[in-house]
């Protein structure tokens, strides 16, 4: 089966480079690469024109800027394979991960399979794992609590690989922050099962200027409308899972609001407020959600019940968090 590696470019003329290498040296080589340069200003279109023209499996779509999620839709809709997986153009791949995720999705028969992930790496051709370490099925409604837990399974869209069937039945919400937020919870329902390999074959690089290590921003709420549209779906379908799923939404409101109260200010932080407080009426946690929590965890969400503005004030005073 051929494998779309669609891969979202925008002024990375500085890690671009590794980034294909890497795809390039996947020992699965029936793939076609996607290089979807979102209205780079740098010289990353010119360095995908480049590959293009080196190896026929690499073909470039340049397009104005719509940011990440836009550029992901456009590659989902011109993909080709019957599979598809996601590489941010800042990271690299080990040469075998691409076989390795095909191998455990046809082992298992999930729509996903999904692998480990290293930060900071750079794969010499060299490093491959002789064999799989280890294969797990999960259910979704396991695949989920794994992900709230923060083991086995991310919430990340780049660390899987996908059937086209699966990744293309849900685009990518434009114009918001935290896009995997939106997307994973949705298509992993659609699944129902996600395979995960033990080996870590993700190659994750952490930038200064990246979005995510940019200087908070109101934007960055996105992530609460993410985890309560995640709650619509475990109301719906996942009953087992809502009062996880209202406690870890509730942290994020914590959190949310610790980052307001240090960097935001004016209209933004009343925003701020608004939209934390009308989360936090929507979705009440009692002590019984809290039931088998940790102590800790426990302690800040019942303190929060009491005095939400003040809980943050004294974790931000006593550096908890955010």
């Amino acid at each position: 089966m051929m494998i779309s590696v669609i891969v979202p470019v925008y002024n990375v003329e500085d890690y671009i480079e590794d980034c294909l290498l890497s795809i390039q040296r996947q020992t699965y080589h029936n793939i076609e690469v996607i290089l979807v340069d979102d209205g780079s200003s740098d010289r990353s279109g010119a360095i995908c024109d480049s590959w293009a023209q080196k190896d026929p499996r690499f073909r470039v779509i340049h397009k104005t800027n719509g940011g990440l999620s836009d550029a992901r839709n456009t590659g989902l809709g011109e993909a080709a394979g019957d599979l598809v997986a996601f590489v941010d153009s800042d990271d690299v791949i080990h040469p075998e991960m691409l076989r390795i995720l095909y191998e455990g999705m046809t082992r298992t028969g999930c729509g996903i399979c999904s692998c480990g992930v290293q930060e900071g790496v750079l794969f010499e051709d060299t490093q491959r794992p002789q064999e799989m370490k280890e294969l797990k099925v999960y259910t979704a409604d396991h695949a989920f609590l794994e992900m709230i837990q923060g083991s086995d399974i991310y919430v990340t869209v780049w660390n899987k690989l996908y059937t086209r069937e699966t990744a293309g039945a849900i685009p990518f919400r434009k114009g918001k922050c935290h896009e995997d937020e939106f997307w994973s919870w949705r298509v992993i329902d659609r699944a129902e099962k996600v395979a995960a390999v033990g080996n870590p074959l993700y190659g994750y690089r952490q930038r200064e200027e990246s979005i995510m290590n940019s200087r908070y921003s109101i934007r960055r709420l996105d992530l609460l409308d993410a985890r309560e549209d995640r709650q619509r779906l475990f109301e719906q379908k996942y009953p087992g899972l809502v009062r996880k799923g209202k406690c870890d939404l509730r942290f994020e409101c914590i959190r949310a609001w610790q980052f307001s109260l240090l960097y935001l200010s004016g209209e933004d932080r009343k925003k701020s407020r608004k939209k934390i407080r009308n989360m936090i009426r929507r979705h009440p946690v009692s002590l019984a959600d809290c039931a088998g929590l940790p102590v800790g965890r426990k302690f800040w969400y019942l303190l929060s019940g009491i005095s939400f503005e003040g809980t943050c004030r004294i974790r931000n005073r006593f550096h908890f968090g955010p």
